[in-house]
């Protein structure tokens, strides 16, 4: 009894051994004496130096060559309306297309973090604290959503370029000077003309009709919005009312902007419904193949949720199961260390 009891303990200081070296190297648990991952700085500062080089590039080239310029027909209602200010001007725009995503992005993953200190939704969060794990965050989701809006931006200002399709206001702006005996003949297309009112930049303004940048825009910010609530929200929550009716908030929200451009007859409801297309299906796009969002459905978050206390009373079980397993021996060699005593009191 001697023999086997002396045995023992390195026995147990060996299993647990290689438990905790089975831990360490688990791909889900990383190793704590880990350094953190250098930080991919080097790569980010050059694709912020690529876009921004190639978003200066596209305007200085819109700007020099201008829209494609084309005519119109005589007495064309659809051009006759008149000039009005924006009801969502551009700053407005830009406020709109910063605030809704960083303000949901600040706003959640502080939640998150607070509720679930654990989770790691970057490699480069391990080995690090807080308040770097919310900054990694935020650059990930928010850095993501800059270069999205930045695509559909560029998309929109080569198409309107393109294009050159003239706005409702344009014949109020323009003030065409041209052969009023053209105009004898219904319908007849006017190609030479010359614009006597307002300014070249606003004239050229009034020829960048298709598509409307206001809806793509605020489109894309509503559609990444509420793709990252359903991606990083939904299943962090008990109420399966909270998420949508913030969704149905947010997409109220853009359809106001891109309707105000048919009311100030910035567009042709036709270019804002393009407008609009492009907004969503380009961040859809961008969202799910590049960002990797997923999307989450309660019931799919339950199946999940149930499935992850399964496996922790797995765990549980099979804890007991080895405490019990390694109390059997020592309750084992207690009682021989007893019996063996009392044989020598009995012989001394």
């Amino acid at each position: 009894m001697e023999y086997s009891a002396s045995f023992y303990i390195p026995i147990c200081k060996m299993m647990n051994h290689d438990l905790d070296s089975n831990a360490s190297t688990d791909s889900t648990a990383p190793n704590l004496d880990r350094k953190p991952r250098r930080l991919p700085i080097l790569r980010v500062t050059f694709d912020v130096a690529l876009l921004a080089i190639v978003y200066f590039v596209s305007k200085v080239v819109c700007e020099t060559f201008g829209p494609v310029k084309f005519g119109f027909f005589c007495h064309d209602q659809r051009i006759s309306f008149p000039y009005k200010e924006s009801t969502v001007p551009l700053s407005m725009l830009i406020i709109y297309c910063v605030s809704i995503p960083l303000t949901f992005i600040l706003a959640i993953e502080i939640i998150l973090l607070g509720i679930n200190p654990h989770e790691r939704y970057s490699v480069y969060e391990y080995h690090r604290c807080r308040s770097a794990r919310f900054l990694i965050r935020l650059a990930i989701f928010f850095g993501y959503y800059c270069a999205f809006e930045l695509f559909i931006l560029l998309i929109t200002m080569y198409t309107k370029n393109s294009v050159g399709r003239l706005r409702p206001y344009f014949l109020s702006v323009c003030q065409p000077l041209y052969d009023v005996d053209e105009c004898r003949i219904p319908g007849a297309y006017i190609a030479n003309y010359t614009c006597t009112g307002g300014s070249r930049e606003r004239i050229n303004e009034a020829r960048l009709s298709f598509f409307s940048g206001h809806s793509s825009l605020a489109f894309g910010t509503a559609v990444f919005t509420v793709l990252y609530l359903q991606h990083r929200l939904v299943g962090h929550i008990r109420s399966r009312i909270v998420v949508p009716l913030i969704q149905t908030l947010i997409i109220s929200t853009a359809l106001f902007v891109a309707f105000t451009r048919i009311f100030d007859f910035k567009h042709h409801w036709t270019d804002v419904s393009v407008g609009i297309a492009v907004g969503v299906f380009s961040m859809l796009l961008l969202c799910r193949f590049v960002a990797g969002f997923r999307y989450r459905a309660p019931r799919e978050v339950e199946a999940e949720l149930v499935a992850l206390d399964l496996e922790a009373e797995r765990k549980h079980g099979e804890k007991l199961n080895l405490n019990n397993s390694l109390r059997k021996p020592q309750q084992a060699t207690s009682l021989a260390s007893n019996r063996s005593f009392q044989w020598a009191e009995a012989y001394s």
